[in-house]
């Protein structure tokens, strides 16, 4: 085993720092900001000029284990890529949750643990992270290696536009100029990039003469009309005028916020003529507060919102009874409904509301996802085949392999139309492939999805096909095609180690914070109408940094 260079007490901050920024769930979580490490240098792994490709090697992967997975050992995907990258795999499981499985690695890193040869799926490792353990001599430069080993990466990369390319390649690079992880990156345009998901039972509209509302007062009206009219006909007042979640990044609360003023619930600050704001402190996000405030009063937003998971809203959006209980509710439909259920029928993409103060009439969209989960240990003897197995997952079969399953079982190759618009070739047999068994792992690990190798085309036949023709290319159509961000937006931006750390220290008791207050204003625990609470909870978001968090990140954005 090779010799551990960092001090146990840094690799223990290595726990704290990732805990924090996934409670965050804004550097790693998503991939949009990025964070460059800086250490002394360590040795260059390039390869001796002895690997022999045709020699088989045997590798050993630690990932985060999906219980959803039958086996990971008979398992079609790890047949892949064992025939096709000539390998041997064997398996080191690590706990599934981000923070557990980066406890368990820098635990394994204090103790002086072999690490695995190849680790793959760790997403929640923070960028800053990264860079310590690789500058400290636990992942090895890559730099090298992706030059002679990795002909399938360069050529996905050459098929991105310039823009994503530059974002790939400069967050590759630490602070010393090393490159320690391979990327996985979703170049998509598609509806998974809305941060809120809304749809609205046009059945219900058209039994009660409505239209979709466009206003937050027309949005009122609507659905106390939900509430009062029993829109559907089964003589009961069991109707959920509004329904969603607001954990981060799935908020209900924050898509009305948006009609107000601009919210970005990942990156908390916005940006006019070059100089950053906070929208938790305007009067638009007050007003907005204060609408809120008056539909759960009146029971037209449910308070369940505040506490249900995705198993309870799921069968509160499709309930066995068959009969639709929820009028507009916020969620991705695979997550937080049954995707097959026909009461999904009823539904309609719903864009929402406009410009309701001169500031507002956003939704949502991140940039692109990209994250860097895949690294070699210094503990690998053979790294040369170990970049080769990544470099499989840049294949476009790869890809296609890794969501859909087994290729002639579980999807077929059949020329057809995406749900966003274009050529696609993946017919899925099998949809639930990716979700439990054994065709794949059940996630994603490595390699560049596109809307080709990713994406399935629409099956033009049955029930399912035909909500997923509602589902997706609706929601493309109706939301995706009309998004417009503001000029300007303080997101994906690259940080030093030093001011990562200190966005960490602002940052997660400034967003607990103005999270836990906005529910609290909204279900009327707190008044948003009381000046004296409105204005206690301005000077506690100052007492806990929020001009100094400012003021850190105009400094990084002056500097990107």
């Amino acid at each position: 085993m090779k010799k551990r260079l960092i001090a146990v007490f840094l690799v223990m901050s290595f726990v704290i720092c990732a805990a924090l920024a996934g409670c965050g769930g804004g550097e790693s979580e998503n991939g949009g900001d990025t964070t460059t490490g800086a250490a002394d240098g360590t040795e260059a792994h390039g390869g001796s000029g002895s690997y022999d490709p045709t020699e088989k090697v045997k590798l050993t992967v630690g990932l985060p284990q999906n219980a959803n997975v039958t086996s990971y050992t008979d398992n079609a995907f790890t047949k892949y890529l064992e025939e096709n990258a000539n390998v041997e795999l064997e398996f080191v499981y690590f706990p599934s949750g981000s923070d557990d499985y980066i406890r368990k690695l820098t635990l394994m890193a204090a103790a002086g643990d072999e690490m695995p040869d190849v680790l793959l799926g760790f997403s929640g490792l923070s960028v800053n992270a990264r860079n310590e353990f690789g500058d400290d001599g636990y992942f090895i430069d890559l730099t090298d290696l992706v030059e002679n080993y990795a002909p399938n990466y360069k050529a996905a990369l050459e098929k991105l536009d310039q823009h994503t390319k530059e974002r790939i390649e400069s967050r590759l690079l630490s602070e010393t100029g090393k490159i320690y992880a391979m990327p996985e990156m979703f170049a998509l345009t598609v509806w998974d990039d809305l941060q809120d998901i809304l749809f609205i039972n046009q059945t219900w509209l058209d039994t009660l003469g409505l239209k979709a509302p466009t206003t937050p007062d027309e949005l009122y009206e609507v659905l106390k009309a939900f509430r009062d009219k029993d829109p559907n006909g089964n003589g009961l007042a069991d109707e959920i005028p509004l329904f969603g979640r607001t954990v981060l990044n799935n908020n209900i609360t924050s898509w009305i916020i948006n009609s107000y003023v601009y919210l970005n619930d990942t990156y908390e600050l916005n940006v006019t003529d070059g100089k950053l704001w906070s929208p938790f402190v305007t009067d638009e996000y007050r007003q907005a507060l204060i609408f809120l405030n008056k539909l759960c009063r009146e029971g037209l937003l449910s308070d369940l919102s505040f506490s249900a998971g995705a198993a309870e809203m799921k069968a509160m959006v499709t309930p066995g009874t068959g009969v639709a209980q929820v009028g507009i509710w916020a969620g991705h439909p695979s997550v937080y409904a049954d995707h097959t259920s026909p009461i999904l029928k009823e539904y309609a993409p719903y864009a929402g509301l406009g410009d309701s103060t001169g500031k507002g009439g956003y939704i949502v969209i991140e940039p692109q996802q990209l994250y860097f989960p895949v690294m070699i240990t210094a503990d690998c003897d053979h790294p040369e085949a170990a970049m080769r197995f990544i470099d499989l997952f840049y294949l476009d079969e790869t890809a296609s392999r890794q969501r859909h399953g087994e290729k002639g079982v579980d999807w077929v190759e059949e020329n057809g139309q995406l749900a966003v618009g274009g050529e696609g070739y993946i017919k899925v047999v099998n949809a639930n492939a990716f979700f439990k068994g054994n065709s794949t792992w059940c996630a994603n690990m490595g390699g560049i999805m596109t809307a080709q190798n990713y994406l399935a085309i629409l099956n033009p036949n049955g029930q399912a096909a035909e909500i997923a023709n509602t589902l997706h290319k609706r929601t493309y159509e109706e939301i995706m095609t009309k998004i417009v961000k503001p000029a300007e937006v303080c997101e994906d931006m690259i940080y030093t180690a030093e001011q990562y750390e200190q966005r960490v220290q602002y940052l997660t008791p400034l967003r607990s914070f103005a999270l836990e207050q906005r529910n609290l204003f909204i279900l009327g625990t707190l008044d948003p109408n009381d000046d004296t609470q409105w204005n206690n909870y301005l000077a506690e978001l100052d007492h806990i940094g929020l001009q100094e968090y400012i003021a850190l990140m105009q400094n990084v954005y002056d500097n990107q």
